[in-house]
């Protein structure tokens, strides 16, 4: 389960968990539908990863690798 955040500022940030432990990261927007599609593509990467279809690599950045499409191991 995925699901925004709006910090003071009015930054989004999205919240998951993945296995026994809680990620948060900053998608660094202050648009709603911005975030909302980030955490869709969040919320269908999470769903390869629980099924098999998508391995996040040892010592990957999860939250980057997730919100990346499995692109990228670690933040730029």
């Amino acid at each position: 389960m995925a699901s925004l955040q709006k910090d003071p500022s009015g930054n989004y940030h999205v919240c998951f968990r993945l296995g026994r432990k809680r990620f948060k990261r900053s998608l660094h927007t202050t648009s709603e539908e911005d975030a909302l599609d980030k955490l869709g593509l969040l919320k269908e990467n999470l769903g390869f990863v629980n099924r098999g279809k998508l391995i996040i690599p040892d010592g990957a950045d999860v939250p980057t690798f997730l919100l990346s499409d499995g692109k990228l191991n670690q933040p730029v």
